[in-house]
């Protein structure tokens, strides 16, 4: 086997490799280890190819092989991902799933008697909400984007302010994080938001997971006044993002808020 002939494809594959598993690192191990795993495989069954040619004398002619197995892996990833997708799509729903649906629902009890200038996200435990935006059809997702905050201070309010106490946070952070604009922000010990929007959701454990294989989480969104006490508006709403599923009158967070504090 003359080392020349294979130096530069197998050169070629492992930058491509190096490339696709460095990126691949950014989806979290579920996405890492299969990636790793099948680069293994098909640089075993490539390199094995490549020697049975050479000994029929034909090691030239496929030596270009050395340069794709991520290629190969890409190719399969995306085919499995069309599979999983076209699966969801036809698919029926659970029958737990159906059953926890028939309990969601949406309530706009009145506008905010004063302009709401300053909103505070809250939430149950001690992990933060994913705060993404999912459009549906049906109960199926369609399209889904993820979003720092619903409804942050360039969408009619003066400022926002986040808890931090989720997992992860270090002790002396402030309990809030205060953004007067996005991407700046200051610590503050205690809210001053006239509106709290408060997340109730169960069970917490699934948002331990990365969102596309979290199961099915209750979602109870409650839109109050701070300064009168008064409930605005409130909603429930289940997402089994696993199978791609999503149910409840109004799922994105971001229109219910902003049809909550007469923002639109």
């Amino acid at each position: 086997m003359k080392f020349y002939t294979y130096a530069a494809p197998g050169v070629l594959g492992l930058f491509f490799s190096f490339m696709g598993v460095a990126f691949a690192m950014t989806g979290g191990r579920q996405v890492y280890y299969p990636i790793v795993i099948l680069l293994v495989l098909a640089y075993a069954g490539t390199i094995a190819y490549v020697i049975k040619m050479e000994k029929a004398g034909k090691g030239a002619e496929s030596a270009y092989l050395l340069a794709l197995p991520m290629f190969m892996v890409t190719g399969l990833m995306i085919v499995a991902q069309l599979g999983v997708y076209a699966y969801s799509q036809v698919a029926p729903d659970s029958d737990a799933f159906t059953s926890d649906c028939k309990m969601t629902g949406v309530e706009f009890v009145r506008p905010p008697t004063l302009p709401a200038r300053s909103i505070a996200y809250e939430w149950n435990g001690k992990i933060r909400p994913p705060f993404i935006q999912l459009k549906v059809s049906g109960t199926r997702i369609i399209a889904s984007s993820y979003v720092n905050i619903p409804v942050d201070a360039k969408q009619g309010v003066d400022f926002v302010e986040i808890k931090t106490s989720y997992e992860g946070h270090s002790p002396n952070t402030p309990a809030y994080l205060k953004f007067i604009s996005p991407g700046q922000s200051q610590g503050v010990a205690v809210s001053t938001a006239d509106v709290l929007v408060d997340y109730r959701i169960s069970p917490e454990e699934e948002l331990k997971k990365a969102y596309p294989e979290q199961g099915m989480v209750r979602y109870e969104v409650t839109v109050i006044d701070r300064r009168t006490g008064e409930k605005l508006a409130a909603k429930k709403y289940v997402v089994d993002a696993k199978k791609k599923r999503a149910c409840g009158p109004e799922i994105s967070d971001r229109t219910f808020i902003q049809r909550a504090l007469a923002l639109r």
